[in-house]
């Protein structure tokens, strides 16, 4: 029984960093180029009366926070960078 369960056996760490490093791209580029296609939608003149797209814009403006801050350190720590080693700011964080 050992022998089968040692040949399964899966390098975490390799897959952590696998999937830190390739599954955030898409969702980065494809959410961020959303949100910038909201809000050129949201900011035309023909939507400007309605109160309901104030808050949706509003949410897409939150929600590229959310995208840039979320997905973005998870990336940067696939390629086994630390932004905060380098800055004295994100350190104290």
């Amino acid at each position: 029984m050992n022998k089968t369960s040692s040949s399964f056996s899966i390098n975490f760490p390799a897959l952590n960093q696998a999937i830190n490093r390739y599954v955030p791209i898409p969702f980065l580029f494809l959410g961020t180029i959303g949100n910038i296609l909201n809000i050129l939608i949201f900011t035309r003149k023909i939507f400007r009366n309605n109160i309901c797209v104030n808050y949706l814009l509003v949410s897409t403006i939150f929600d590229s926070f959310v995208i840039i801050v979320g997905l973005l350190p998870r990336l940067l720590n696939g390629f086994n960078m630390d932004p905060s080693q380098y800055s004295s700011i994100l350190c104290t964080l």
